[in-house]
């Protein structure tokens, strides 16, 4: 069964506009017609509640933010950041005002990691494109990049810019087809290195075990390889040493941890060198872009290298690239060496390196590498080609946010009431076009919740990740994925409220996958103060139904999730008006029906319920404590084993 503890309420196609224009907006003066004043909310939490500044306690715990009172010695003020409370709250005002999606990391690519050969028709039909990770069709080779400015001849340093990258076999015409493998008891005996729990170190920690700190050792592979027209294209198991018959010399190359419980890894790789006069290929710009991104962290600003990526960029002193890791090393480099990274490939259509020549993307070349034999296939379409659809922008070239200061689809209410930055999208950031950026002041700012009552509980440790965009079947609504010339994105996501929290599954026992969270105990309140400056009477109603869901001064049965582990249940907070004061007092009062009234017009609905409309339909529901309850055992997390299971057979979040 497919489950997980989120949902998606469907993308609404028509955004409804803000009632005021952009050059109506104020903060010097009062604005005539507009409504200005302040409200107090309670939050109450209804279960075990951590929203954690990202700092660790002395016990290595996350634990909720507090003030700290240092003339009382150890007390200490719980809170909720005004950043957490506006973000629920903007959240919501997104749904139920209908909103453009708003800024996306949109020219992220994702790929998959494929298992399985090709012409295997598991999960698809004939015509299902795999990659063929079979040993005896994954090929090595060298991936060199070349910076804009040469190396001098004494040493290779960092160095900024693009650059330009080429592909070349490793071996020669007769070697390089084969694949060589090194045991770990071989890197043992030959490096004299402890290799416990080897399968599941990440390479620079391998690095720091095997001979100067490198992954690169060149050393003499002894055996007899494969020979003749059968030996090609077969694993050669061999082993390390100084003397005897030597069959190669190449570099050991370790890969990162292993990714299969189940038959974890149990060999590392030897790299041969190049011919002298080694044919190599032009890597186009664009398919080293689509590379680096599926080796990054999902970001708007580029994102920080994953750990063998970002090893491998310190290596070859790629600093543009480094920009955002949080360490590089930057001594110099071999430049014997030089400046190269060792990559396997294989096929997607049987093409050769030669055809990355006239290619932009790995799917027109034909050919897909990476860092390990597991390769990340990249997906045919951005984040942002599936986004774009959602506004009929097919034919669009990327997609990209209009800006609020050309009003349309754009200039819808949360972003007139709660403000913007435009040119968040990663294209515009990485050119530093600050021209194309406009900063827009919100009008509603929320103070810090402050509790008088909150307590520490209860610590639980567990994995509180969930999938990620990258997971496809959840994520979109095509049965192919990103690869589907007709998905969507399945919508916003919500994380259904519970009265009750989950139990903590560990999925492994990965140490590092797992966090200690110290949740305060449920029942604790706070207390805020929200102020909002010359807003329009449809927008202080969507303020105040974002904040109690439309049910008056309360939420009523409505909850808000905020904080760690909301798919578990956690954080389930009511909320409560308690004060109110607007210079046009009755104006505030109806504040909420004529909100309502004016999207539905918007809408072309004037003759619909406003809960009526699908999106707050599905809102509600979410928030409605009662169905995720009901429906506990649809929202807890698929096992490791399962994933693999719902990506082959395609399947989709059951709703309710």
């Amino acid at each position: 069964m497919s489950k997980s503890g989120y949902r998606f309420i469907p993308l609404n196609n028509k955004v409804v506009p803000a009632p005021i224009a952009l050059d109506e907006i104020r903060h010097d003066r009062p604005v005539p017609g507009t409504l200005t004043g302040e409200m107090t909310v309670e939050w109450t939490a209804d279960t075990p509640l951590c929203v954690a500044s990202g700092v660790k306690n002395a016990d290595g715990e996350h634990e909720n933010v507090f003030i700290a009172d240092d003339e009382k010695g150890k007390g200490r003020t719980y809170v909720l950041p005004g950043s957490t409370t506006g973000g629920a709250i903007r959240a919501v005002s997104e749904i139920a005002g209908f909103a453009h999606l708003g800024p996306i990391n949109a020219d992220r690519k994702y790929g998959t990691r494929a298992m399985i050969g090709k012409n295997s028709t598991a999960g698809g039909g004939d015509d299902d494109v795999r990659l063929d990770t079979s040993a005896s069709k994954i090929r090595m080779a060298w991936l060199e990049w070349v910076p804009d400015t040469p190396d001098t001849d004494t040493e290779i340093t960092m160095k900024s810019g693009e650059g330009s990258w080429r592909i070349y076999h490793a071996g020669d015409s007769r070697t390089r087809d084969n694949i060589y493998l090194v045991k770990f008891a071989e890197l043992s005996r030959y490096f004299q290195v402890d290799v416990a729990d080897w399968a599941h170190k990440q390479s620079p920690e391998k690095a720091k075990l095997l001979a100067k700190a490198s992954l690169i050792s060149k050393v003499n592979f002894i055996g007899t390889p494969p020979s003749g027209r059968s030996g090609y294209h077969k694993p050669f198991v061999g082993e390390l040493d100084k003397t005897g018959s030597v069959a190669v010399t190449g570099y050991v190359v370790c890969t990162g941890a292993t990714v299969s419980e189940d038959k974890p890894k149990a060999h590392e790789y030897l790299f041969l060198p190049p011919k002298r006069d080694a044919a190599s290929y032009d890597v186009h710009p664009e398919i080293m872009h689509e590379f680096n991104k599926l080796y990054t962290t999902p970001s708007n600003d580029g994102g920080v290298p994953l750990e063998s990526w970002r090893f491998w960029l310190s290596q070859i002193g790629h600093l543009k690239w480094l920009s955002k890791a949080k360490s590089v090393d930057k001594r110099a480099y071999d430049k014997a060496f030089g400046r190269r990274i060792p990559v396997f490939y294989t096929a997607i259509d049987g093409s050769e390196l030669h055809s990355f020549a006239d290619a932009r993307t790995m799917h027109d070349a034909g050919v897909c590498f990476g860092l390990s034999p597991v390769l990340r296939k990249p997906n045919i379409y951005t984040v942002g080609d599936i986004a774009k659809r959602t506004y009929g922008g097919q034919e669009a070239e990327t997609y990209r946010v209009p800006a609020f200061s050309q009003g349309g689809l754009g200039w819808d209410m949360p972003t007139a009431m709660f403000g913007a930055v435009e040119g968040v999208d990663q294209d515009r950031l990485s050119k530093q076009d600050d021209t194309a950026r406009a900063a827009l002041k919100g009008r509603v700012s929320f103070g810090f919740a402050i509790s008088t009552n909150a307590e520490p509980g209860e610590v639980k440790k567990g994995v509180f990740g969930v999938p990620r965009p990258s997971f496809e079947p959840y994520y979109l609504t095509g049965a192919d994925g990103y690869n589907d010339g007709d998905s969507r994105l399945s919508g916003r996501k919500r994380y259904p409220v519970r009265s009750k929290v989950n139990e903590f599954v560990i999925p492994n026992d990965n140490p590092d996958t797992q966090e200690a969270v110290r949740f305060l105990k449920s029942g604790a309140k706070f207390t805020q103060t929200i102020k909002f400056k010359n807003l329009r009477q449809e927008e202080l109603g969507l303020l105040l139904w974002a904040i109690c869901f439309g049910n008056g001064k309360n939420t009523g049965q409505y909850r808000h999730a905020i904080g760690r582990a909301k798919g578990h249940g956690y954080g389930s907070m009511k909320t409560e008006i308690t004060r109110l004061v607007s210079n046009e007092e009755d104006k505030a009062e109806t504040a909420i029906d004529a909100f309502k009234a004016y999207v539905l017009k918007a809408l072309d609905e004037d003759s619909r319920e406003f809960e009526k409309l699908e999106q707050i339909q599905k809102l509600l529901a979410y928030a409605d404590p009662n169905n995720g309850d009901q429906n506990a055992n649809k929202l807890t997390y698929p096992a490791l084993t399962d994933f693999a299971n719902i990506r082959g057979r395609g399947l989709k979040l059951q709703d309710f």
